[in-house]
């Protein structure tokens, strides 16, 4: 059974830290300054504050699971009426923070503030709602499926309701038309700097930030397909695959470069985001996996891929890190890819 943090520092009329601990911040440490992109989102913000507003009903029992700054808890407690929150993270600094905010915002007696991995967690009474923000920029690579079925196969009610509600994600194969793997052209400024992405490298994924759409090759496929709500948490029907087999069939001519992975979180029926394409101030990232040397493909060919999810060493768990990191969740997975391409013979 899990207990609430004392809520240390001062009082409601005088909000603004000052301890030994925030004598410590700098530009590297703040604890809110990991958050900053996340809450500069206003998209994100926005559309979290409705869902709750509309979801959380005055007097309802809240769990917030990786509650970072205590955002998502502090909507439900003061916008929502919830007539307790319990907000859960397993990053101290952060929780620090959050106690902090939740004062200056009048909800510091409406929230539990439990230090903890929420996987472990099981509280004195169950909730109807839990909230959640652990998406990760290809969705599920923070843990949240995990997280979210565990945590609430000991804690919600039955009926009860999660918040994303789905989280669905998505392949696609590109030619970039940005800054990603774009420059890489035969006349750059009078320069041809074709060569380094004709030589082969070992595909890996990355994350980086698109600007808009890209040049679609195919129309995207699903690689995941999950739902949170109370017949499939309950009866263990939040499965994830671990290979996938896509074949995509190409549009139109183009230069293969590489492939984007997105998700559209259904936060509730109605509500939704997706970092593809961009928003304004999106701050998700997306996952790519780049392809060298790029291939030229053409309308009808095929491309498969073989899709294979895999532990990165030394996250097989969620760890929980020490007080001068600045997150306390790691990623536990990567998809490894393989694809090759084919022609349909001419007629």
């Amino acid at each position: 059974m899990s207990s609430c943090a004392d809520s240390e520092g001062l009082s409601q009329r005088d909000p603004l830290p000052d301890d030994a601990l925030a004598a410590t911040f700098t530009e590297r440490n703040h604890p809110a300054l990991h958050y900053e992109y996340m809450v500069g989102d206003k998209l994100r913000m926005e559309s979290y504050k409705k869902v709750i507003v509309e979801a959380v009903k005055p007097g309802d029992v809240v769990a917030d699971i990786g509650t970072g700054l205590g955002v998502l808890a502090m909507m439900a407690a003061k916008l929502a009426g919830a007539k307790k929150v319990y907000a859960i993270d397993l990053n101290p600094r952060s929780l620090w923070m959050a106690k902090h905010l939740a004062k200056a915002n009048g909800v510091a007696d409406k929230i539990c503030f439990i230090e903890a991995d929420a996987q472990q967690v099981e509280l004195s009474q169950k909730v109807d709602v839990i909230l959640s923000e652990i998406i990760g920029s290809f969705g599920c690579e923070e843990g949240v499926a995990e997280v979210i079925t565990r945590f609430a196969i000991r804690n919600l009610r039955k009926g009860g309701i999660c918040i994303p509600s789905k989280v669905n994600t998505f392949l696609i194969p590109v030619e970039y038309t940005d800054s990603f793997r774009n420059g890489w052209t035969s006349d750059n400024a009078g320069l041809d700097l074709t060569l380094p992405m004709q030589i082969r490298m070992t595909e890996e994924p990355v994350r980086w930030y698109v600007r808009g759409r890209q040049k679609e090759l195919s129309e995207p496929l699903a690689v995941e397909a999950l739902a949170f709500d109370s017949e499939h948490i309950f009866e263990g029907k939040v499965k994830r695959p671990e290979a996938r087999d896509l074949v995509f069939s190409v549009k139109e001519p183009g230069t293969l470069q590489g492939f984007i992975g997105y998700f559209e979180v259904e936060l509730s029926p109605g509500t939704s985001l997706s970092n593809y394409p961009p928003y304004d101030k999106c701050h998700w990232e997306n996952w790519h996996w780049p392809v060298t040397p790029h291939v030229e493909v053409f309308q009808g060919d095929r491309l498969r891929v073989e899709m294979s999810r895999t532990f990165v060493p030394g996250t097989t768990k969620f760890a929980k890190e020490s007080k001068d990191k600045l997150s306390g969740w790691e990623p536990v997975y990567d998809w490894a890819i393989k694809w090759d391409c084919s022609r349909p013979p001419e007629s």
